[in-house]
This record gives C-alpha cells, structure tokens and sequence, in this order.
C-alpha cells in the first residue's frame, strides 16, 4: 500500500495493467463529470459507438 496526500492506493496500479472494457461502462469512465479522463476529440469519435 502507499500513501498519497492522506490517499492509501493499492499496490496493484504499480503492478497491474489497466484495460479498459468499453462493452461494460459504455464510455461513462471517460465522459462523466470533471473526473474522467481526458479525451483528444480522435479518441472520443472511436468511444461514441459503444456508448449506445
């Protein structure tokens, strides 16, 4: 475990890959609110189709 900014974060985000599934959160991890992640316009045109 680490400890950032009063955060505790696993040791898995240094020792796992993350991949994305967009079949399952339709897009919602990169779209919704000021939390998600940043998308260049290219990357949101391939993300649109799955989020129906």
């Amino acid at each position: 475990m680490l400890l950032v900014d009063n955060k505790i974060i696993s040791d898995d985000v240094l020792e796992k890959q993350f991949v994305c599934d967009l079949t399952k959160c339709k897009g919602a991890c990169c779209e919704d609110g000021d939390a998600g992640a940043p998308l260049k316009e290219a990357e949101k045109t391939i993300i649109e189709p799955c989020m129906k």
